[in-house]
């Protein structure tokens, strides 16, 4: 959903990343309902794909493991490290959110 082009061309993935869905999120707010609901189902549909949710929760424990190390160090909280977990029943409510 997000432009791939605009992602491959930086540097930096996460701010790459971060631009792309700035722009999506503009052209989102220009569009009408139904574009707006196609895509919000869309997104909705991708978490619950299982090659997605896979991705999700593999990028999840990766950053996870850097919390961990971040807490360790004592630059993390524990109460936001534990809010970064992510598993089945949040990605369930996220989708559900977002329908």
């Amino acid at each position: 959903l997000l432009p791939c082009a605009a992602m491959s061309d930086s540097p930096n993935p996460v701010t790459a990343q971060a631009k792309a869905a700035r722009t999506a999120a503009a052209a989102l707010v220009h569009a009408g309902p139904e574009p707006r609901r196609a895509v919000l189902e869309a997104w909705a549909s991708a978490l619950e794909d299982p090659q997605v949710r896979a991705r999700i929760l593999a990028a999840n424990a990766t950053d996870l493991a850097a919390a961990h190390e971040q807490q360790a160090r004592g630059e993390l909280g524990a109460s936001l490290v534990a809010r970064l977990v992510l598993d089945g029943t949040k990605l369930d409510g996220l989708a559900t959110g977002l329908r």
